[in-house]
Protein backbone atom coordinates (compact mmCIF):
# COMPACT_ATOMS: atom_id res chain seq x y z
CA UNK A 1 0.00 0.00 0.00
CA UNK A 2 1.88 2.84 -1.78
CA UNK A 3 1.24 6.78 -0.55
CA UNK A 4 -1.87 7.24 -1.20
CA UNK A 5 -2.44 11.71 -1.96
CA UNK A 6 -5.74 13.36 -1.57
CA UNK A 7 -7.61 10.22 0.10
CA UNK A 8 -8.45 10.18 3.83
CA UNK A 9 -7.44 6.96 6.20
CA UNK A 10 -10.76 5.35 5.66
CA UNK A 11 -10.87 5.78 2.11
CA UNK A 12 -7.45 4.01 1.96
CA UNK A 13 -8.61 0.93 4.25
CA UNK A 14 -6.97 2.32 7.04
CA UNK A 15 -9.18 2.32 10.45
CA UNK A 16 -8.11 3.46 13.50
CA UNK A 17 -8.73 2.31 17.12
CA UNK A 18 -10.60 4.26 19.59
CA UNK A 19 -8.04 5.84 21.08
CA UNK A 20 -6.95 8.14 18.18
CA UNK A 21 -4.43 6.23 16.32
CA UNK A 22 -3.10 7.53 12.72
CA UNK A 23 -1.56 5.83 10.85
CA UNK A 24 0.92 8.26 8.60
CA UNK A 25 3.69 7.35 6.54
CA UNK A 26 3.67 3.24 7.70
CA UNK A 27 4.65 4.90 11.32
CA UNK A 28 1.82 4.62 14.06
CA UNK A 29 1.38 8.01 15.64
CA UNK A 30 -1.10 8.92 18.83
CA UNK A 31 -3.00 11.19 18.91
CA UNK A 32 -4.29 11.84 22.36
CA UNK A 33 -6.12 14.51 24.08
CA UNK A 34 -4.78 15.42 27.54
CA UNK A 35 -6.75 17.43 30.17
CA UNK A 36 -5.58 18.84 33.50
CA UNK A 37 -5.96 15.20 35.68
CA UNK A 38 -4.05 13.66 32.76
CA UNK A 39 -1.58 15.91 32.99
CA UNK A 40 -0.71 15.21 36.51
CA UNK A 41 -1.06 11.65 36.51
CA UNK A 42 1.24 12.05 33.05
CA UNK A 43 3.76 13.98 35.40
CA UNK A 44 3.64 11.09 38.35
CA UNK A 45 4.37 8.42 35.45
CA UNK A 46 7.49 10.42 34.01
CA UNK A 47 8.63 10.78 37.54
CA UNK A 48 8.26 7.13 38.12
CA UNK A 49 9.79 5.97 35.03
CA UNK A 50 12.48 8.56 35.69
CA UNK A 51 13.26 6.92 39.13
CA UNK A 52 13.22 3.22 37.99
CA UNK A 53 15.45 4.22 35.19
CA UNK A 54 17.94 5.53 37.64
CA UNK A 55 17.57 2.30 39.24
CA UNK A 56 17.95 -0.09 36.73
CA UNK A 57 21.02 2.23 35.88
CA UNK A 58 22.81 1.83 39.23
CA UNK A 59 21.76 -2.14 39.37
CA UNK A 60 23.32 -1.90 35.94
CA UNK A 61 26.55 -0.74 37.44
CA UNK A 62 26.61 -2.81 40.61
CA UNK A 63 26.21 -5.95 38.16
CA UNK A 64 28.89 -4.65 36.23
CA UNK A 65 31.30 -4.35 38.96
CA UNK A 66 30.53 -7.65 40.54
CA UNK A 67 31.40 -9.33 37.02
CA UNK A 68 34.51 -7.45 37.23
CA UNK A 69 35.66 -9.05 40.68
CA UNK A 70 34.71 -12.71 39.72
CA UNK A 71 36.70 -12.23 36.60
CA UNK A 72 39.63 -11.12 39.14
CA UNK A 73 38.71 -14.13 41.56
CA UNK A 74 38.98 -16.71 39.03
CA UNK A 75 41.90 -15.39 37.52
CA UNK A 76 43.32 -15.41 40.97
CA UNK A 77 42.21 -19.27 41.34
CA UNK A 78 43.52 -20.17 38.14
CA UNK A 79 47.18 -18.65 39.60
CA UNK A 80 46.36 -20.31 42.50
CA UNK A 81 46.06 -23.76 40.94
CA UNK A 82 48.68 -23.20 38.68
CA UNK A 83 46.36 -23.15 35.13
CA UNK A 84 47.36 -21.20 32.53
CA UNK A 85 45.86 -18.45 31.18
Amino acid sequence: MGLQLGKSLNERGVTAPRLGVLVSRGATMAKWKIDKLDLEKYAKLQSKVAIQRNEIARLTQVVENLMVQRDQLTKDLQWMRGENQ
